[in-house]
């Protein structure tokens, strides 16, 4: 077992920075273990904010002002307050937080937290604070408080990681340990709850819910992320969402859509209507201006009404590290200054950047290219050619330039908790219950790769001539109900309704032929309530963008022209599609197998969409009764 290092071999390499380091400090460094991996214990560290106050620590406010980040706090009745240093930061390794006041007992504080795996199932934890004192009556109030935070720490952080170890293993929601600091109405509650269960919200959501805003603290409260919710209440996100949509039309929560920094992931701005969206933003924290069009560029999250509950954003801490869990490594070179970093960074894409400077190398670490770790020196010149090496690499950093540089080292993956604007386009029940929002006429939201489903009757003049107009006009309106009710089984939406002809959208390729085959099996043409209703389908995937053309939300984009020209290859009871959109895909290859009763060969050479001419597959639905299973929500 490795001998604990002792307050010279630390400050030795962590020493204080100029100009603190002249001054008279007083150092407090200790050590403990905990009974769990390295990187467990980390995850449990690094929420500053709820560690500080299980050790019984101040609440503290923020406010960001010209990149530089402000707090405020009182401490034994003393106002504190202070600048927030950037942080810096070594995954599952090494943590360290600065404060430079302005006001208070003191002049000057750092922390650090630097870990250490004694073996796969024990840490040593390290603990340092370094105070300068103001004066006589600073130093006492020190000598006073610390031996008590010293002795809360060790049983503390072992809590923190038996509770985070228990609830990973249930998936339960952890409802922050403290008094809520606000009361939810009873009468409000009483209401959210009558409201939701009248409008068919799934019990489970109902209860949950009310039990949220009933007992959670303001920072469980104070944005609400619904797929995140979903995942630990182990609940359909469709259900989940909702609930949470139709508790916002009532007037109980609000819905805010939220500018995302690119870099931090931070929340930049909050926008209350979707017209109000910005072409651009920026972040004074990460220096940089940027483009809001993205498809990651907002998120949807919701807010507890202030009238069922007045929730403050508290504070015990800023917890970077926590906020931004995305980034691995985040350290600050004085000019000259070379560092060695040997990193714990597992598989996985990640970007190597330096704060304020848009280009970012892209580092692959694999363990099927290489199978040691290897040296990663960090490049001056960013190339378009990812940079490949096994895991746990050595990183070497040098600072050439003739100022501090802020290097960072963030995974490239996407946030699994976003809910993305495109998420509510494409869900029916938002279209429905917030048909006022729309895009302002300017936006050009990039949505992603979507897959678009046209759907139109086919013969509709001889049908009204037939059938005459009153029973006509009242059969297509029933056709829409089943095209809605469609869509809406299969985690899609209708986007608009043309004449007799209706465009859908879904996120899923599979999902949407399961729709285009469920229409045709609703039409059959021959019997039932749409008799003499006979449909033609056509669908295409590719990259769209949410506009406003007179409809509110709408797509727009090649793929959506293509879709709607394919209907003209498509007859009463087929589907037409581009032959390569399911050549790869298993699932729906298994489909298209079972449901239809011929798969002819065509292609589509429309001038000026494509230069050759295009393969497409026309599907004939079979009438004979397979069972589609609906994809999950």
């Amino acid at each position: 077992m490795n001998e604990p290092i002792d307050l010279k071999q630390f400050l030795a390499r962590f020493p204080l920075e100029a100009p603190w380091d002249k001054r008279r400090t007083l150092h407090y460094f200790w050590h403990f273990e905990v009974a769990a991996p390295g990187t467990r214990v980390w995850d449990s560290m690094i929420d500053t904010s709820r560690l500080n106050r299980r050790l019984g620590i101040s609440e503290m406010q923020f406010d960001e002002r010209n990149g530089r980040l402000l707090g405020r706090s009182r401490t034994a009745g003393l106002k504190l307050e202070w600048e927030e240093i950037p942080w810096q930061w070594e995954y599952a390794r090494s943590l360290t937080s600065s404060r430079i006041y302005s006001r208070g007992f003191a002049d000057y504080v750092r922390v650090n937290y630097l870990l250490e795996e004694i073996d796969p199932d024990t840490t040593r934890v390290y603990v340092y604070f370094g105070w300068v004192p103001r004066g006589l009556f600073g130093r006492i109030l020190l000598w006073a408080g610390m031996p008590r935070t010293r002795n809360r720490y060790a049983p503390t952080v072992r809590k923190l990681v038996e509770e985070d170890l228990e609830t990973e293993q249930s998936e339960a929601l952890e409802i922050a340990s403290s008094q809520p600091s606000s009361v939810a109405e009873p009468e409000r509650l009483t209401r959210l709850q009558r409201d939701l269960v009248e409008t068919g919200v799934n019990d489970r959501v109902v209860e949950q819910l009310v039990r949220l805003v009933r007992e959670g603290s303001d920072e469980d409260l104070y944005r609400l992320r619904v797929r995140a919710l979903a995942r630990a209440w182990r609940l359909s996100l469709n259900d989940v969402l909702y609930g949470f949509l139709q508790a916002t039309r009532a007037g109980h929560l609000t819905l805010t859509w939220d500018v995302i920094c690119p870099h931090c992931r931070g929340v930049r701005e909050e926008i209350k209507h979707l017209g109000d969206l910005p072409e651009s933003g920026s972040c004074d924290v990460c220096d940089i201006k940027f483009e809001t069009l993205g498809l990651n560029a907002y998120e949807v999250s919701f807010h507890v009404h202030a009238s069922l509950r007045p929730v403050a954003r508290r504070f015990f801490c800023s917890a970077e590290p926590a906020t931004r869990d995305h980034i691995k490594i985040q350290l600050v070179l004085e000019p000259g200054e070379q560092r060695t970093l040997e990193t714990l960074l597992g598989p996985g894409i990640y970007r190597l950047r330096r704060r304020g400077e848009q280009n970012m190398q892209l580092l692959e670490i694999s363990e099927t290219e290489h199978s040691g770790a290897a040296i990663v020196d960090w490049p001056e010149t960013i190339s378009s050619t990812p940079l490949v090496c096994g895991p746990k690499p050595t990183l070497r950093l040098r600072n050439q330039k003739n100022e501090p540089q802020t290097y960072v080292v963030e995974s490239n993956a996407l946030d699994q908790d976003i809910l993305r604007p495109v998420d509510l386009f494409n869900f029916q029940d938002f279209r429905d219950l917030f048909s006022a929002e729309a895009l302002s006429a300017n936006i050009q939201l990039d949505v992603g790769r979507q897959t678009i489903l046209f759907t139109d009757i086919v013969g509709s003049t001889e049908f009204y001539r037939q059938r005459g107009d009153q029973d006509a006009f009242a059969a297509v309106r029933g056709h829409f109900v089943e095209i809605y009710r469609v869509a809406r089984e299969h985690n899609g939406a209708v986007v608009k309704t043309i004449g007799d002809a209706a465009m859908m959208a879904f996120t899923d390729p599979v999902a949407a032929l399961r729709a285009a085959i469920a229409v045709q099996r609703a039409f059959p043409g021959s019997a039932g309530v749409h008799k003499g209703l006979r449909i033609r389908v056509s669908m295409n995937q590719g990259p769209c963008l949410a506009v406003n053309l007179n409809s509110g939300i709408d797509y727009f984009g090649s793929a959506v022209n293509l879709a709607a020209k394919l209907q003209s290859l498509a007859g009463a009871g087929q589907v037409a599609f581009p032959r390569e959109l399911f050549e790869n895909d298993g699932v729906a290859v298994s489909i298209l197998r079972e449901n239809s009763e011929a798969l002819e060969e065509t292609s589509y050479a429309g001038a000026g969409q494509i230069s050759r001419a295009l393969p497409v597959r026309c599907m004939t639905v079979s009438s004979s009764s397979v069972p589609l299973k609906q994809a999950a929500g």
